[in-house]
């Protein structure tokens, strides 16, 4: 009954849901989230708000994104880099490489290993 008194409506087609467990536990199998006529899907890992959540807020697939998404940024800037002066590698950096390393980093900060940490700040270094 919520889902229909919003006035925007709710895509119930696009949800998933996400249950949050310790990593030695497995979901029980016949957890399910019912929206009317619409059963709404177990997620191992859900995308909001730019942040990728996995079940056991491990963050691993946010962080392998992030790289991912920073490498691609990097080698088109290293491409060009010998060609701007200093002042706008920095801006560059700042706007693009530090802001995604940063986006909601109070969310999965607690989650970093120390591999993981060393593979982010590395790819900062290579901005540099």
């Amino acid at each position: 009954r919520r889902l229909q008194s919003w006035k925007n409506g709710c895509t119930v087609l696009k949800s998933q849901f996400l249950l949050v467990h310790q990593p030695q536990q497995l979901p029980p199998d016949n957890v399910s989230v019912q929206c009317g006529a619409i059963t709404i899907p177990l997620s191992s890992n859900v995308k909001y708000l730019g942040l990728t959540i996995d079940w056991a807020l491990s963050f691993e697939d946010h962080i392998t994104r992030i790289r991912k998404d920073i490498g691609g940024k990097l080698a088109c800037f290293r491409r060009g880099r010998r060609h701007l002066p200093q002042s706008a590698r920095r801006q560059f950096y700042l706007a693009v490489i530090q802001s995604k390393l940063e986006y909601a980093i109070n969310a999965y900060v607690h989650s970093l290993t120390e591999a993981k940490r060393e593979a982010l700040t590395k790819i900062s270094k290579q901005a540099l």
